[in-house]
């Protein structure tokens, strides 16, 4: 009789074991779908009203000059002028921060960046060739448009003398400057 009570115990525990490591293993073998729905923040970042992701390359071809001398939107030797760059993070739901270069190789390096502000009085700040800023979402949700007024000065070279009379006589001829812009979110 002792070892038909032992025996049935027995069955009893192995038929519980075997109903809990069933259940145990049925939590982790789960086979639910559910949908997840998480909100992506917007991102359009407008630069001189066209559209950037992250990365663009644009021509800067009109100039502001306060020289008597050199026509609206135009550049001589030795002059002085300066050119926008407006950002409107508008479109835009996190901050974010740029990074501007320009690359004067193709202009034989007869031009110089005298000073590169935003004129709204934000901070930038540069290293060698590349400037640096950062637009908050405090700042976009506020409507604020950041314009970069980049002031540029084409140096008079003696020994260019020939060349730059050529680039003023030749009609609709026109100097491009490559400005290259990176945007990248940052949380802060």
């Amino acid at each position: 009789m002792k070892n038909k009570i032992l025996f049935i115990l027995t069955g009893i525990a192995l038929i519980l074991t075997l109903f809990f490591i069933k259940s145990s293993y049925a939590v982790f073998d789960s086979k639910k779908n559910m949908v997840v729905k998480t909100d992506i923040a917007k991102w359009q970042v407008l630069v001189n009203s066209n559209s950037v992701n992250s990365t663009e390359d644009f021509i800067i071809d009109n100039f502001n000059s306060d020289n008597l001398y050199v026509k609206e939107g135009k550049i001589a030797p030795d002059v002085s002028g300066y050119f926008d760059i407006e950002i409107d993070p508008n479109g835009t739901q996190v901050s974010f921060s740029y990074e501007i270069s320009f690359d004067f190789t193709e202009l034989d390096e007869r031009f110089v960046i005298d000073n590169v502000i935003e004129t709204n009085g934000y901070e930038i700040t540069n290293e060698g060739n590349k400037y640096f800023g950062k637009i908050l979402l405090s700042d976009i949700k506020n409507g604020v448009k950041h314009n970069i007024r980049v002031y540029i000065k084409w140096i008079n070279n003696e020994d260019n003398n020939e060349i730059d009379s050529n680039i003023g006589l030749e009609k609709g001829y026109s100097i491009n400057i490559p400005v290259n812009i990176v945007i990248k979110q940052f949380l802060g």
